[in-house]
């Protein structure tokens, strides 16, 4: 199901707009000739996530998770291992910058391991994480 797309006609907004819920299901409004559709993308990635590390996201960062879900859908460059000394960790914290559907720019910290992805955090990504970004990631394949 990852990646799949409902469409339905019956959204009563009138402003192209994106809205975010806490289970991390993404939809926005998009303006089609004479109507309005609400598009919900339902998107499947092994995101962990805690509750501590959910707190801090809104309350320090205003990240919602389904931001972050969409950061690595969307993302296309690669994924830079994070070698600053006092944020090493076994296994390594990985971390890459890309855009949310709505097009903020988000810099996302993780781990990997068994098969999930554990988030670390997620906040706006400054100039310095772009130049770093942009000279060091690769396109994905």
């Amino acid at each position: 199901m990852a990646g799949m797309v409902r469409l339905r006609n019956d959204c009563s907004s009138s402003v192209e707009s994106c809205h975010y819920s806490t289970t991390g299901v993404v939809y926005y409004t998009k303006r089609h000739p004479n109507k309005f559709w609400c598009i919900y993308n339902l998107l499947m990635l092994n995101l962990i996530v805690s509750p501590a590390i959910r707190e801090k996201l809104l309350t320090k960062h205003s990240v919602k998770e389904g931001e972050v879900t969409e950061c690595f859908y969307n993302r296309v460059g690669s994924y830079l291992e994070d070698d600053e000394e006092d944020h090493r960790t076994d296994p390594p914290s990985y971390w890459f910058i890309s855009e949310t559907n709505c097009g903020r720019r988000l810099k996302v910290v993780f781990v990997a391991k068994d098969g999930n992805v554990y988030l670390k955090t997620a906040y706006d990504a400054n100039q310095k994480s772009e130049s770093i970004y942009t000279k060091l990631s690769q396109p994905q394949e």
